[in-house]
Parts: structure tokens; sequence; C-alpha cells
């Protein structure tokens, strides 16, 4: 499973570069990261950790999330808020919320009150 996701991540990654006419040169100049960590990221010998690749997607400039998905015709995750913010009644102190996962992501229900 790890090797099949880390070719999906190259994949992603070599795709990523193309669409910006960038080559892996120049993503590596843009992580804090040696040449030999690099290099055995590309050529697979070793995986990189979560934090590597929220540090690969950001020099890239995408959601890590589009980094381990297989390509799909160009489509694209949306942009993600850091917070949400949700509105609720004045004078409301409590509120109920049914939180659902899905493959694409958490469903938030505020679900209604009973007569």
């Amino acid at each position: 499973m790890a090797s099949a996701l880390n070719d999906v991540l190259w994949q992603r990654i070599s795709e990523e570069l193309a669409q910006r006419n960038l080559h892996f040169r120049d993503l590596w100049s843009k992580l804090d990261r040696d040449k030999n960590t690099f290099t055995n990221w590309k050529h697979k010998k070793t995986i990189p950790q979560i934090s590597d690749l929220e540090e690969l997607a950001y020099a890239l400039g995408v959601h890590p999330a589009e980094l381990l998905r297989p390509n799909r015709g160009g489509e694209k995750l949306q942009s993600m808020p850091e917070q949400l913010a949700l509105q609720f009644e004045p004078g409301s102190k409590n509120a109920r919320i049914e939180v659902e996962c899905t493959p694409g992501g958490l469903l938030l229900r505020f679900p209604r009150k009973s007569a």
C-alpha cells in the first residue's frame, strides 16, 4: 500500500511540475532538505513523512491531498478554509451538530428542533 501511494505521490508531483513548466531541481531548491534526501524520495528509496508531504505541497502551491489522489482529468480540490464560522440564533447557548465522514469530506448537519 505504501509503495502504491508513493507512486501516486510522485506521479502527481511530476504532473504539478509539468503544469508549471518546472523541474525536480526547482522543487528541491524550495525545500529545506539535502539533495540526498530529495533524491532518495524521488527514486522511491525512502518514503516522505507527512510533514514532508505538507512541505512538498506548500512548495508546489497545492493542498497536500492533491498529491495523494490519482489525477482525474485535471480536477482540483476546492480551497479549504482554515476555520469554519457557524452562525447561531441570538441568545443561544448551545447547538446540536451531527457530523458525518464521507469519502468527499465531512458533512455537518443541524438537526431540526422537534415540535
